[in-house]
């Protein structure tokens, strides 16, 4: 891997509604049963790009989180128990890719 500096980025997620929601983690395309009032964490951490940043997008009835490339994730409840550990399984980097493929790294 090139030697980027790497980013640890983390969003607090609440669900306000009255009742459950889906939490969808891309692009793991992970899905996760939120409850009503539920306050969740969500950590990513990755290679330090410009565009690195974690998006948060709500849809009717879920909210879907996207991490970058190169990145991965931790999922934790309000109490700071992890609820998923998808650490060391990262999104290919396809930075570095598109720059090994041009013999820049």
């Amino acid at each position: 891997m090139s030697k980027v500096l790497r980013s640890l980025q983390t969003v607090v997620l609440r669900n306000g509604d009255q009742r459950a929601i889906t939490l969808c983690v891309e692009p793991w395309a992970n899905e996760y049963s939120m409850p009503a009032g539920a306050e969740w964490t969500l950590e990513v951490e990755g290679p330090a790009y410009p565009d690195a940043k974690i998006t948060v997008e709500r849809e009717a009835d879920r909210l879907v989180a996207f991490a970058w490339d190169g990145s991965d994730f931790r999922l934790l409840d309000s109490d700071g128990k992890v609820l998923e550990d998808w650490s060391g399984i990262r999104v290919p980097d396809f930075h570095e890719l598109e720059q090994q493929r041009h013999g820049k790294a």
